[in-house]
């Protein structure tokens, strides 16, 4: 059977086993978090111990604005900047939003990266299995290959020369054998 020229798009060929990878790397990344998020809260805890409770705590947030004037008889408009006071923001609403966002999209990227880079692991072992299925099944000539990014090129280089000790010694046998009907 001639290898296709056409790339594979499955991207899990090996559902337990990779699955299992993507499982550790966010139970890694989930511990991350939980250790930040609990030095952040016993950092709130104590602060509120000793006297400041810095989760009621509200900020005062300055924001500039440009604000054009009209001119007065004739005049072109000018532009100046403007500084408005917002107040009433809770330390705990301003922080808050954007650590969950991280956290978020960290968990989104490394679930693409643990399926991509266990794809490179599990592929090369899911194609030596099929090739290896191939040749228990009869077939001659068969030779692993793997994409230029895989894991393991020399992996399928020493398949490839056991498969051609394997195909010398059945060609070897078959050829002292009688032909049978």
């Amino acid at each position: 059977m001639p290898q296709s020229s056409a790339k594979r798009k499955i991207r899990v060929v090996n559902q337990p086993f990779q699955y299992r990878m993507i499982a550790v790397f966010l139970a890694v990344v989930i511990a991350g978090f939980l250790l930040f998020s609990g030095g952040v809260a016993v950092f709130y805890w104590l602060s509120y111990t000793y006297g400041e409770n810095l989760l009621t705590e509200m900020i005062t947030l300055h924001k500039q604005v440009k604000q054009t004037v009209p001119g007065q008889d004739g005049a072109p408009a000018t532009e100046r900047i403007v500084t408005k006071d917002v107040t009433g923001i809770n330390r705990l609403e301003l922080i808050l939003p954007p650590v969950l966002i991280n956290n978020l999209a960290i968990m989104l990227i490394l679930i693409v990266a643990g399926i991509v880079t266990t794809h490179r692991i599990a592929g090369p072992v899911y194609r030596i299995e099929k090739d290896i299925d191939r040749v228990l099944s009869g077939e001659r000539g068969v030779r692993v290959h793997f994409r230029q990014k895989d894991s393991f090129p020399e992996l399928a280089g020493k398949v490839n020369r056991l498969l051609e000790i394997v195909d010398a010694r059945t060609g070897n046998d078959r050829a002292g054998e009688p032909d049978r009907p």
